[in-house]
């Protein structure tokens, strides 16, 4: 007999049935709307040479940015709802799962206790991003110049994936956040500083977790581009934000419970596996 694992992706695993359909709305409604095979796209044509300095700034904007959803501007609003919902109901049954040892209902009162600050702190983040996804058009408008749309391409691209990096680290350095705000009682400022101080001394995950979705992303998005298959893009895109989803939360609990030495009720004794 010996205990269960405690990592994050041995408890998504072992927790998969009971975790997953809850993510499958937000998956969805991302893998069907948010295209990311138009940055894929966008990265075939500049190596094809398909790309043109004239129509440059509106093709990298409608790829890379907020504008890709054009006349459908509600849809990000929908997205960060569901989102907050989502991560709300994560956050009330992962902690109850680890606290009593049961996996099951969550409590309605405690997840709409929970939503207005959990959806406060996604919209933040996503404007935030999306703010900085501006970055690199500002960048190739002062180049425009030099009139080069492969410099202006590959510079557009390196200064897009560092952001992508830096968002990640903070959003890496607060992942504990809500842990601290739900499980501790502590007002949400406190929670974030919490989170901020523990994660930053946990350096071999930060440098691990900071590259992994930027990494992905950018993986998924070229494959989406290159196989130019709408269903099979927008299949690929679903799976990747569904374990995203899912497992983030997963993350956030395992680490919180080895940052504050929390008893976790949910690892049993099993025979193999």
């Amino acid at each position: 007999m010996r205990y269960q694992k405690k990592s994050a992706i041995a408890y998504m695993f072992r927790n998969f049935w009971q975790l997953v359909f809850i993510a499958l709305p937000f998956s969805v409604l991302v893998g069907v709307f948010c295209n990311f095979s138009a940055e894929g796209k966008f990265v075939a044509d500049l190596i094809k040479g398909k790309l043109a300095m004239s129509d440059f700034v509106g093709t990298f904007v409608g790829a890379f940015t907020v504008g890709r959803f054009g006349k459908n501007w509600f849809l990000p609003i929908i997205m960060l709802v569901v989102l907050a919902l989502t991560e709300s109901v994560y956050v009330v049954k992962i902690s109850r799962h680890m606290r009593v040892g049961e996996l099951n209902v969550a409590s309605p009162a405690q997840v709409f206790g929970l939503f207005p600050t959990m959806l406060m702190y996604v919209a933040v983040t996503y404007l935030c991003a999306q703010l900085l996804s501006f970055v690199p058009v500002g960048v190739v408008l002062l180049l425009r110049s030099v009139n080069n749309v492969v410099a202006a391409g590959v510079l557009s691209l390196v200064v897009t994936f560092v952001l992508s990096v830096v968002v990640s680290y903070v959003f890496t350095a607060l992942i504990c956040a809500f842990q601290f705000k739900y499980c501790d009682n502590n007002p949400f400022n406190v929670a974030l500083s919490c989170s901020a101080r523990y994660v930053n001394k946990d350096t071999k995950f930060v440098l691990g977790f900071m590259f992994l979705y930027p990494v992905l992303r950018m993986i998924v998005a070229a494959v989406c581009g290159f196989i130019d298959n709408p269903v099979l893009s927008i299949l690929l895109q679903t799976l990747f934000i569904l374990f995203f989803t899912v497992y983030v939360p997963c993350v956030a609990f395992v680490k919180y419970c080895d940052y504050v030495g929390r008893e976790r009720r949910d690892i049993g004794q099993v025979m193999f596996g």
